[in-house]
């Protein structure tokens, strides 16, 4: 019996995407979804690869653009299928050497967005995630054009009539493996593509769910494969909204961009695909902590045995680290999501060393203080760490005994390279623990507001 696998596909799009998907797969453009789970719809389908190899693959429609709005989606959906590779199909902005309706595929996605603001003005904090190099040598094997044209042409007569389409369907689209993928949280309409490719060549195509999607796949642990594959909408600049003379009107090859792009991946997966298995670790519950021995400047009297947690959730945040006033205005910050926590993810005790701290004057002692943190971390069901900036600061020391003590954590940090290389990348091998990248408290409250089973799980 040939081997079985599975595949998950997401796209952002109700209106184009997410229809021409379905199609390509040989599902209605309105087809009711096979499964609905926490308000996620997935569509199921089958096919088969060229060596005979059996893929069940699940669709879904995250209906929402932007990185913070993909990561989720892309967490949920692996966590509840467990796929063997991830990929993410739509529509994008590309360079003008592309045509309308190319498709491009991503061998590296950048998040471009990433500045350090200085008086001297901002300085360039970009980076990328590159795709597993497994997966983009199999788009560069991609040799079955002619298979890719039929479908497409095929798809054209099922575009539902409210979809706007070109009066010409292009014939034949051509495929650009290899290329780089901008990434942020803008839609690109007044040539910001067009500056970017001039200072980095091989970015050719620009998108705002990309590193999101990435990134989600690649703190699995281990990492699971994915690919970023995208037909060209539209080219980033004023002709994008029917402006320019002579140039396409508004939205007009939505629906012929994501049908190249739906018809492209389902043929690759039929060619071109090697499909292997991927290696889900089992799930870990968390492990009794152990009394340890007190520091040497901690009292023995003040380290005491915990076996029931008192605290819901440790919550560390920078205090010493920060100068007065930094320290006075942050710490509103963090009981402002301390409410949030309690508001929107159901805990209700919440231990956080600077609330009755007004300001560093008030600071205990460090051998008394050191004590008390201690004993509220080893009573703690869960650990949760905000890093606003590269700082040297004991919340590193924290996150470190929380790891160790395999308590569940969640760290949100406003850079993710702020992090010592192994908060960093601990993810990737440890599954208690999450890292997500946040702007600001404000963004964290946000996400604790829309996502609170995602990131904590039921409670």
């Amino acid at each position: 019996m040939a081997n079985s696998y599975k595949v998950g596909v997401l796209c952002a799009r109700t209106e184009d995407e997410l229809p021409m998907l379905l199609v390509a797969f040989g599902l209605a453009a309105n087809a009711d979804p096979s499964e609905i789970f926490n308000g996620d719809r997935y569509w199921q389908a089958k096919t088969a690869t060229s060596t005979g190899a059996r893929l069940t693959v699940t669709i879904s429609c995250i209906a929402a653009s932007g990185n913070t709005e993909s990561q989720l989606p892309t967490e949920r959906m692996i966590r509840r299928f467990q796929p063997d590779a991830m990929f993410f199909v739509g529509i994008a902005c590309g360079i003008r050497k592309f045509a309308l309706a190319d498709v491009a595929v991503g061998q590296q996605v950048w998040g471009y967005e990433y500045v350090k603001t200085t008086e001297q003005g901002n300085l360039d904090r970009s980076r990328p995630v590159t795709a597993p190099a497994r997966l983009t040598k199999d788009v560069q094997f991609f040799n079955s054009d002619d298979q890719w044209t039929a479908r497409f042409a095929e798809v054209r007569a099922v575009v539902p009539p409210r979809m706007p389409v070109p009066a010409l369907w292009p014939e034949s689209p051509t495929l650009h493996p290899g290329i780089w993928i901008a990434s942020g949280e803008k839609v690109m309409s007044n040539g910001e593509l067009a500056e970017l490719n001039r200072d980095k060549d091989l970015i050719r195509v620009g998108e705002m769910e990309g590193l999101g999607f990435a990134r989600a796949c690649h703190d699995q642990s281990p990492p699971v494969p994915w690919l970023v594959i995208r037909g060209i909408s539209d080219y980033g600049d004023k002709s994008k909204d029917g402006k320019k003379r002579g140039g396409p009107q508004k939205d007009e090859f939505h629906a012929c961009a994501a049908a190249a792009a739906a018809t492209f991946f389902r043929v690759f997966l039929d060619r071109s695909y090697t499909p292997m298995k991927h290696a889900y670790e089992p799930a870990k519950g968390r492990k009794k902590v152990r009394t340890v021995r007190a520091m040497q400047s901690v009292r023995k009297s003040s380290v005491t045995r915990v076996d029931e947690p008192k605290y819901d959730v440790f919550l560390s945040a920078p205090m010493a680290a920060m100068a007065e006033a930094e320290y006075i205005a942050y710490r509103r910050d963090v009981l402002r999501l301390k409410a949030a926590l309690k508001e929107y993810c159901n805990f209700s005790r919440i231990y956080y060393a600077g609330e009755t701290l007004e300001n560093p004057d008030q600071f205990d002692p460090e051998d008394l203080a050191a004590g008390i943190i201690l004993n509220a971390m080893r009573s703690s069901s869960h650990f949760v760490m905000l890093y606003p900036e590269k700082l040297v600061s004991s919340v590193l020391v924290e996150a470190g005994y929380a790891m160790a003590a395999n308590v569940p954590s969640v760290i949100f940090a406003r850079n993710r390279d702020d992090l010592p290389f192994l908060l960093r990348r601990a993810p990737e091998a440890v599954s208690t623990i999450k890292c997500y990248e946040s702007k600001s408290v404000d963004a964290t409250i946000e996400m604790l507001r829309r996502y609170p089973t995602e990131i904590f799980g039921s409670r």
